[in-house]
């Protein structure tokens, strides 16, 4: 059974707790939000049915506990003796460049300890590593600075972090992957899930991937894979910066924020293909339209919001169709067959 980092510190914490523990509390103690918790909630289930055990104990108003903790500890303790350590063996380029994506993404410090957790490394691997990705930072215009006693981070032009970002991780990862990823919100690769389960939160990143599928439909423009995520990189850091940030309701009020992103409209807007933008929004309109034919609710009128939604979503079908990826929704069989 496969658990990622923070499967395995999740259940580590459950198992010291005699009481039960909300899905509120465990996002505010790992930084994470509370959907991003309830997958990793899931993913415990299956493995504590793999032990042998049963399914943790749910109560809507108290939160999640661990029955029967002195078996499933021991099982727990030798997973960890023994699969741990092998399971999550990276080679040096995928650290490094986990390494250098994490430090991109942030505009924050990053600690060594973190890294030292999540790649089941020593200190002075970590230090190494960071020696080995400087040169590369500094071709770019960029430096990687220590901050005492606090952690790592680069340091330069905003939208150069972004496309760095952008250019390293196509680099390094099949964009097909990253599409399956945010449809399934599953990984089938080791690198996969170091990458996209550590680098984002689930919940901020489909959230930003559907206001860059608003942004390129409102400025009727097709980008491609780079420009894709180097504007998904910048609304992920402008969110992360300002919880409360919405494109939909952004203006340019003069940060470095704002005149990164508003740097970035400009090179979409450079963009001539808007053929397949207006085709999607095209037949999102008479999607809703049929729909509202059929369930007699008006989908288009004061409903700007849902509209977005439907072509985010069209959108990202296009581009799982273009590169292959077949995805079936049990959910749709479930509905069809009681039709």
């Amino acid at each position: 059974m496969k658990l990622d980092r923070r499967c395995i510190d999740v259940l580590d914490l459950l198992l010291t707790r005699d009481d039960y523990l909300k899905v509120k509390e465990l996002a505010l103690i790992f930084k994470t939000s509370e959907r991003t918790i309830r997958y990793s909630l899931e993913k415990i289930d299956a493995f504590l049915i793999e032990l042998g055990g049963e399914k943790l104990t749910r109560h809507p108003k108290k939160g999640v506990l661990i029955g029967n903790r002195n078996k499933i500890s021991e099982s727990f303790k030798k997973f960890k003796q023994q699969m741990t350590p092998e399971k999550y063996k990276y080679d040096a380029e995928e650290m490094e460049q986990f390494l250098l994506l994490k430090l991109l993404l942030e505009e924050e410090p990053v600690s060594v300890p973190y890294f030292q957790d999540i790649l089941f490394i020593s200190r002075s691997t970590v230090l190494n590593h960071l020696r080995a990705i400087d040169g590369d930072v500094f071709l770019n215009d960029m430096t990687i600075v220590h901050k005492t006693r606090i952690g790592y981070q680069i340091e330069g032009d905003l939208v150069s972090k972004c496309t760095l970002f952008a250019r390293k991780l196509l680099k390094f990862m099949n964009m097909r992957e990253f599409y399956q990823f945010l449809e399934s919100e599953q990984s089938l690769s080791k690198k996969g899930e170091l990458f996209f389960y550590n680098l984002f939160d689930l919940s901020l990143l489909k959230e930003a991937v559907s206001e860059v599928d608003a942004m390129t439909q409102n400025l009727r423009r097709n980008v491609d894979d780079q420009l894709y995520l180097t504007i998904l990189v910048m609304l992920l850091k402008m969110r992360s910066a300002n919880p409360e940030f919405r494109y939909e309701t952004w203006q340019n009020a003069g940060s470095k924020y704002d005149l990164g992103l508003e740097m970035i409209i400009n090179t979409v807007k450079q963009f001539k293909d808007a053929s397949q933008i207006e085709h999607v929004i095209g037949f999102s309109k008479r999607l809703c339209i049929k729909m509202g034919e059929l369930y007699h609710t008006d989908f288009l009128t004061n409903n700007q919001v849902f509209f977005n939604q439907i072509t985010s979503h069209i959108s990202l079908m296009i581009k799982r169709i273009r590169s292959g990826i077949s995805v079936e929704n049990p959910n749709f069989f479930r509905f069809y067959a009681r039709q």
